[in-house]
């Protein structure tokens, strides 16, 4: 993706010249990604913050585009039942930390405690 800022800097002639910059991005979903699909990409992440690692995922669009529903799923009841094909990342996610906390205890290794606020 690369922008062009009309707003430059002046060069030593006081001229104004627009410059470019460019950004790169590990993935860009579009309007026809699934949740399933978008939580497949991420999963990983969640387990990286489960192995201790600092993790972001950073959500960018437009009004409307859909960041909200990408993250939370639908207003109501479905977005919170396990296996819900429209739950979003934020429901997914907590499914997958609580799932791995509970296969741990089942190994007697640590249990994890998790507080969402």
């Amino acid at each position: 993706l690369a922008i062009n800022d009309p707003n430059g800097r002046a060069d030593s002639t006081g001229e104004i010249k627009a410059r470019t910059t460019d950004f790169s991005y590990d993935h860009v979903f579009g309007p026809e990604s699934r949740q399933e699909h978008v939580f497949e990409e991420i999963s990983q992440l969640v387990q990286s913050a489960l192995d201790g690692y600092k993790v972001c995922i950073f959500c960018y669009g437009q009004t409307g585009s859909g960041k909200t529903f990408t993250m939370q799923g639908p207003e109501g009841k479905e977005a919170l039942s396990p296996g819900s094909e429209l739950a979003g990342m934020i429901p997914r996610s907590c499914e997958q930390i609580f799932a791995t906390a509970s296969e741990l205890s089942a190994l007697s290794c640590h249990l994890y405690a998790v507080h969402i606020p």
